[in-house]
């Protein structure tokens, strides 16, 4: 059965392809650069001074920090390692 392709414009239906390829990581990147667009309003923050999610900070991997934290995204996490190094 020939795949049928889910939209019209085939610029669009070929960037979902190079979706299909990309890693967790690289798709949750990619969503806060959509969310971004589509709401431009979103304020995103670090939460240095949440001492919970801290101290998960320190002892988890960033994949199983986000895992865990799953409302958070992956901007604030960065935006956290930013604040800590000072760089932000």
């Amino acid at each position: 059965m020939k795949e049928v392709p889910l939209f019209k414009n085939p610029e669009l239906q070929n960037a979902l392809s190079y979706l299909s390829k990309l890693t967790k990581d690289e798709l949750s990147m990619v969503q806060s650069v959509i969310e971004g667009i589509i709401n431009p309003k979103i304020r995103y923050t670090d939460f240095i001074d949440d001492e919970e999610k801290m101290r998960d900070f320190k002892l988890l991997t960033k994949e199983e920090f986000l895992n865990s934290y799953s409302y958070l995204t992956e901007k604030e996490y960065t935006l956290t390692v930013q604040a800590l190094r000072g760089t932000k």
